[in-house]
């Protein structure tokens, strides 16, 4: 795509114009420092206080001096990830790493946020991609030189404000909608969770008879039915990381799973692969991290290598009753987690935690029940993903043809 083929064509009474004759860099050093109110920019959230992205501090005042001053209205651009939309308005005073840009309008009638409309698309973050220089498409460095050469469509300063308040007031019934899937996906979520730990800790039958388990989590279970260390019937392997640079992305060895993001919508999905092999898990194991969300589970699709921010289970009855259970324990670990800082689990506890354990027959019979069950469950889920993202790609369109003069504004 080249640099006019992106918006094309535009209503006759819009110009198009350079960057550098629409918006001017805000080139402000923090040197001497002016603050140390330090911010980032996020892809989702825009420009947020630095403390509030979740690092564990922030820079030491020393550091600060080679950074640039971002003032509340300045549109923020990473240069280094502005073709994937990593571009918002500043509401603070504060400084910015030197590998942003802030810019402002030329002329003060402009509106700010109807440029940072024009950035948030996707056909003017494709057309960037030729400006930019990397290796990384997501990490490639566009100079503010480059930059100013972009053509950007430009309507008068009136019609930018109506474009701005047409596209907020449909931005606000499309949110609405987003958010309505949103709850009814949680709503969904929290039925099945509740489904799970009702079956495995009750059963199917309702006129059984009960006994008290004598663990206030699980509660009253059948009166046949024992409570067992889950030791007793599964083979339980903490993870062990290998070095570092065994580490490969060109599937040489095994995959290599090491933590909560190696596992995703209840399934292993590695990112690299190892050369050294220590810990390992077979296909369809149950994992689970033991490491900061402690207790999410999923189910490996690979012979893989196991990291120490996982462990293995594998069930010596039934490997998907099993599952079934470890998703009615994700939210039972607070009890045995330990640390302060970096919250964690032993491999004596995960042992030793209690297990439900029916007769053979029962457990086969609740294995068809929530697999039916959840299985439909997750395609209502589904469902509504599906919707979310073709509302979201809805008001991408939206926003595109506004900006570019596609669709009218009265």
């Amino acid at each position: 795509m080249s640099n006019t083929d992106w918006y094309g064509v535009v209503p006759s009474s819009w110009s198009i114009s350079r960057i550098k004759n629409i918006l001017i860099e805000r080139n402000e050093s923090n040197n001497p420092i002016k603050t140390d109110f330090i911010l980032s920019l996020t892809n989702d959230r825009g420009v947020i206080p630095y403390s509030e992205k979740g690092a564990v501090g922030n820079n030491s005042k020393e550091d600060i001096k080679g950074y640039k001053l971002a003032y509340p209205g300045d549109l923020v651009l990473n240069s280094m990830n502005v073709v994937i939309g990593s571009v918002g308005i500043s509401n603070y005073f504060g400084c910015v790493s030197p590998v942003y840009y802030m810019l402002r309008p030329r002329n003060q009638n402009d509106s700010i946020e109807f440029y940072n409309y024009l950035f948030q698309t996707t056909e003017l973050q494709n057309a960037l991609k030729g400006y930019g220089n990397g290796i990384l498409e997501i990490r490639m460095r566009i100079a503010m030189s480059k930059l100013n050469t972009f053509l950007l469509p430009k309507p008068d300063c009136s019609v930018q404000n109506k474009i701005v308040r047409k596209i907020k007031e449909s931005e606000v019934k499309i949110d609405q909608l987003i958010n309505n899937q949103q709850q009814q996906i949680e709503k969904l979520k929290e039925y099945k969770q509740s489904l799970i730990s009702e079956v495995v800790t009750k059963g199917l039958d309702p006129n059984v008879e009960f006994k008290d388990s004598g663990i206030k989590w699980i509660g009253r279970i059948p009166t046949k039915w024992r409570i067992v260390p889950l030791k007793h019937s599964h083979l339980i392997t903490m993870g062990q990381s290998p070095k570092s640079e065994s580490y490969n992305t060109d599937q040489m060895g095994k995959p290599f799973l090491g933590g909560n993001s190696d596992i995703s919508e209840g399934f292993s999905n590695p990112k690299y692969y190892t050369t050294e092999i220590t810990k390992t898990c077979d296909k369809y194991d149950i994992l689970m991290s033991v490491r900061a969300p402690v207790g999410t589970v999923a189910v490996s699709l690979h012979d893989a290598v196991l990291g120490r921010g996982l462990c293995s289970v594998k069930s010596n009855i039934s490997n998907e009753y099993s599952f079934f259970y470890m998703t009615f324990l994700e939210n039972k670990w607070d009890e045995f987690i330990s640390g302060t800082t970096f919250e964690s689990v032993n491999a004596d506890d995960i042992k030793n935690i209690s297990f439900v354990l029916p007769s053979l027959k029962e457990i086969q019979e609740m294995v068809v029940f929530l697999r039916d069950k959840t299985m439909k469950i997750e395609k209502l889920i589904k469902l509504k993903n599906d919707k979310i993202s073709l509302l979201n790609e809805y008001k991408k369109s939206l926003i595109y043809e506004y900006v570019t003069g596609k669709k009218e504004v009265s």
